[in-house]
């Protein structure tokens, strides 16, 4: 048994309707109880994070698990997988693998906070890690783009 792997959480997340990530998840829940039994599967609070889908599935999973701070592992089975640290289904168990040798290297990246104001009220608010796009499809719109209160655009369009 491996020091590292005792202390190791690993939670699951992806859409419920993806047939294929619920079968790689399960797969890979099984491979993890025979090979490191050690390691606690569990989607409170976890260590690391599985996340099996696309790049909006890596980003869902990011904003709602933010809250616990876990290391978010992409396993893509989306059309581009950018975020993803495992990009094909057939290095899935490989990768896995690497995971719980401790065999990885983390980047760090920055949440970002969006918030839609109308009349000097916030009527909402997103954190998000990669990108934010607001859109009215109805008609078009006045957008004043800040960041940290200093304005870097105007908009006057369906969206920015």
């Amino acid at each position: 048994m491996v020091y590292y792997e005792r202390y190791m959480s690993i939670g699951f997340f992806y859409y419920p309707d993806n047939k294929q990530a619920a079968a790689w998840t399960s797969k890979m829940q099984k491979w993890l109880r025979v090979r490191h039994p050690n390691v606690k599967i569990t989607n409170t609070k976890p260590q690391f994070l599985i996340v099996l889908g696309g790049d909006g599935t890596i980003l869902e999973a990011t904003r709602r698990y933010q809250k616990h701070n876990p290391t978010v592992v992409g396993f893509n089975l989306g059309r581009v997988g950018f975020l993803a640290s495992v990009r094909r289904p057939k290095d899935f168990l490989k990768g896995l693998a690497a995971l719980t040798k401790g065999d990885y290297h983390i980047t760090k990246r920055l949440m970002m906070r969006a918030s839609v104001e109308r009349k000097g009220k916030k009527t909402f608010t997103v954190n998000a890690l990669n990108e934010v796009s607001i859109q009215n499809l109805l008609s078009m719109v006045e957008l004043e783009v800040t960041v940290q209160g200093y304005p870097i655009q105007y908009v006057h369009g369906t969206g920015v």
